[in-house]
């Protein structure tokens, strides 16, 4: 793979790079400490509407770098760019777990960003890989191995991996405990809400997890799509 333009090297290098953050959160998720030490509640508007002109920003500064003729500053700029829109959609569907579940978002994110982060620095220590200096801002660590702008973009790669896990999981845990409760009698009103059977809590499944999570980020809209599904089927 060293003639092509994408070497197979570093395609199994980030898909091992997503796979071992997304099984990292998965595993990470089963330790007690990390549970939740209070109930999910909805983020502040003004905060809200703070970070997504923030992120927006960080996009439009971000593609203007790339645009731009200051070589320097490309790393970065792509970096901005290209996952500030990510960031857009974790920070909108995840900031009612941010408080509730810091310690799963920040246990899930840590370990496999720092152990990339790592490895990275070894290969280029090791001249496995290497990165054009024109591209990079020059600031560095470790005798040049730690560079900011590579490490930023595998620390940032991993949040957006672990993050997305750790809203899945977190709002899992919710919808459970919200069908749970319905069951045993104690949380009237949310029966008809969460689907509850005959016969106690059901386990949600992919569609009532997408639902539960859009809905509690944007107040009415996973239920204009469950009504919208039914109504096509």
């Amino acid at each position: 793979g060293a003639r092509s333009a994408l070497p197979l090297e570093e395609v199994l290098w980030l898909f091992h790079h997503v796979v071992k953050a997304a099984l990292w959160q998965l595993k990470v998720h089963e330790a007690s400490w990390l549970a939740a030490d209070r109930r999910p509640e909805p983020m502040d508007p003004r905060l809200r509407e703070a970070g997504n002109y923030a992120l927006a920003a960080l996009g439009v500064g971000g593609a203007w770098a790339l645009q731009g003729d200051v070589d320097s500053l490309k790393c970065l700029g792509l970096g901005a760019a290209f996952f500030a829109p990510v960031m857009g959609i974790i920070y909108n569907l995840g900031g009612r777990y941010f408080r509730s579940h810091w310690k799963l978002f920040l246990a899930g994110w840590a370990v496999p960003g720092l152990w990339t982060v790592g490895v990275d620095c070894l290969g280029q220590q090791q001249d496995v890989w290497w990165f054009p200096p024109k591209f990079l801002s020059g600031i560095a660590a470790c005798d040049g191995w730690l560079k900011l702008d590579i490490a930023l973009v595998y620390l940032v790669s991993t949040f957006a991996v672990t993050a997305t896990g750790a809203i899945i999981l977190a709002a899992a845990d919710e919808l459970t405990a919200q069908r749970r409760a319905a069951a045993e009698g104690e949380g009237e009103g949310v029966a008809g809400e969460a689907g509850v059977g005959e016969h106690g809590a059901e386990e949600p499944g992919v569609a009532d997890l997408g639902i539960f999570i859009f809905d509690n980020a944007f107040p009415g809209s996973g239920r204009k799509v469950a009504e919208a599904g039914r109504a096509a089927a």
